[in-house]
């Protein structure tokens, strides 16, 4: 008794590394883009998975914290400094052709909502009588209009690959299904492969390195969605 108690007080439980998670929902797989709204909880984790945001929300201390980047608050809360971390890749960079996360990315994900032909009116009421300045090549400034408190839970918006988007008319974005059905994000996991079959659609996505904390653990999670 007294062993099975010195155990139990002093045994660490800690994840192992590797594995594959496998889940099944019932509905329809959508274009992932954190522009556009997820309707169904699948696309909404798959989009939380592959994408990231400057800030993340926090379930466990329920607050926002940083996540790409590192952010400032000015003392009359009207201006928000944010600063991407190190060593932040796109999940189409390779060793050879790098493609780093960059403040053009973040100043073009958050400028372009702003336009009027954006299309999604809900988001873009989210950034109205904001500016945004971006400072150099790791520094984007926020600058509201009033002080508005629950801001920092709006630059928890998946940040998108400027790149993947040029020349594409900004009414058109929310059709462009090549990179929703493929999509190229900088966050824990990558989309490998995306499967259909007669009886469900089946995404399959592998951990992406990144040199930043938290670590994520599982190799692989598959999505298996079914029709009914």
């Amino acid at each position: 008794v007294l062993l099975i108690r010195f155990r139990a007080d002093s045994t660490v439980l800690i994840p192992a590394t590797g594995g594959t998670y496998i889940e099944g929902s019932v509905g329809s797989f959508q274009p992932l883009n954190p522009w556009f709204t997820i309707e169904n909880d699948v696309n909404r984790d798959l989009v939380s998975l592959i994408f990231a945001g400057l800030l993340k929300y926090n379930p466990q201390t329920k607050k926002i914290e940083s996540d790409l980047a590192t952010y400032k608050v000015s003392s009359d809360g009207r201006l928000y400094t944010v600063t991407l971390k190190d060593r932040l890749f796109w999940h189409d960079s390779t060793p050879q052709k790098p493609h780093p996360v960059t403040a053009d990315d973040v100043y073009f994900t958050f400028k372009t909502i702003q336009d009027p032909d954006f299309p999604n009116s809900l988001l873009r009421q989210n950034f109205r009588g904001v500016t945004i300045t971006k400072i150099d090549s790791r520094t984007v400034e926020f600058a509201l209009d009033t002080p508005y408190g629950f801001f920092p839970s709006n630059l928890t918006l998946g940040i998108l690959p400027k790149a993947s988007f040029e020349k594409i008319p900004v009414k058109l974005l929310d059709q462009t299904l090549d990179f929703g059905f493929k999509p190229i994000g900088c966050g824990p996991y990558k989309v490998k492969t995306v499967t259909e079959t007669e009886l469900s659609t089946e995404i399959t996505l592998e951990r992406f390195e990144r040199d930043m904390k938290p670590e994520y653990h599982l190799d692989r999670i598959v999505f298996r969605i079914f029709s009914d």
